[in-house]
């Protein structure tokens, strides 16, 4: 009996002094890293689009020729190609480049010239108050910069429309202006105002191609980079919760959870300085398409 009361007692004092030692560990060898480091928001600037210079400035008063009976021509034809060569030739009597021939304005321009047709208006803007870029834009063109010219009347041909327009200021600074890389053309012979005329349409643009624009894949890798870091820094906080109230055994799981603790803050640091550098790269892209706009 005097023996197993002994043991229990022994025991007893065993675990008081294992319980005592599990609060009384030395200092920990490597210390709790500091807070995980934050990532900038992205700039809340989109790129620029359709960016449309004042109508004054791309536009101007249609030109209408109406020549003496005697002097309209018995035999007459407009083309498509031959206005864009002709528009060509006076732009190069400048040093100017020449502009590229463009399918999706070609049809813009022909929806337009079919559009006065049908409605018998010879504007810029239709009588449902619908301009060029209007009609682009339903027709799935982006651009930065864009104009128009008309003109009716009883032309010779594509030499004769073309220096008819470069008469008219407002008409001939549309030819020569330096930024326009495209150029789109729709002629026709029909009835217009109560007369059977030539009908030419005559569009330019610089595409938003023209502008370089951040690559929308760098914004896609920068939000899954934050869902990441958001998910890391849940785990982090868990565990440092757990290093500072739990009890552990020995100092050596102690450590261990501290390390476990600080090589993932270094994880998330990382993520968290390559998710700064795409940010910078993106707003920087923005930055760079948005002067390319601006100083059309």
């Amino acid at each position: 009996m005097w023996g197993f009361a002994l043991f229990f007692a022994v025991f007893i004092f065993s675990g008081f002094l294992l319980n005592e030692q599990k609060s009384e560990f030395s200092p920990v060898t490597e210390s709790i890293n500091e807070e995980p480091i934050e990532i900038e928001e992205v700039v809340q600037q989109k790129p620029l689009e359709n960016k449309i210079i004042k109508s004054e400035a791309i536009i101007s008063v249609p030109l209408e020729v109406i020549k003496k009976e005697e002097e309209v021509p018995t035999f007459s034809i407009l083309t498509r190609e031959g206005i864009v060569s002709w528009t060509n030739f006076f732009r190069m009597t400048e040093s100017l480049k020449s502009l590229d021939s463009d399918l999706q304005l070609d049809k813009i321009a022909e929806t337009k010239l079919n559009d006065m047709l049908l409605r018998q208006y010879f504007e810029h803007v239709s009588p449902t108050g619908e301009g060029i870029s209007g009609v682009a834009k339903l027709a799935g063109y982006k651009f930065v910069l864009i104009g128009e010219n008309l003109a009716m009347g009883d032309f010779k041909d594509d030499e004769d429309v073309t220096r008819a327009w470069m008469a008219s200021p407002g008409h001939r600074a549309n030819i020569m202006r330096a930024g326009y890389t495209r150029i789109g053309v729709a002629t026709k012979k029909d009835f217009l105002k109560g007369r059977l005329v030539w009908v030419a349409v005559q569009i330019f643009a610089i595409p938003i191609s023209e502008c370089p624009a951040p690559e929308p894949e760098v914004l896609v890798k920068v939000e899954s980079n934050k869902n990441q870091l958001e998910s890391l820094k849940s785990h982090l906080a868990l565990l440092r919760d757990a290093i500072e109230n739990e009890k552990y055994e020995t100092q050596e799981q102690y450590e261990g959870m501290v390390k476990e603790h600080n090589s993932l803050v270094n994880v998330y640091n990382f993520l968290s300085n390559a998710t700064k550098e795409l940010i910078q790269q993106y707003n920087l892209g923005v930055e760079t398409f948005n002067n390319c706009v601006d100083n059309v």
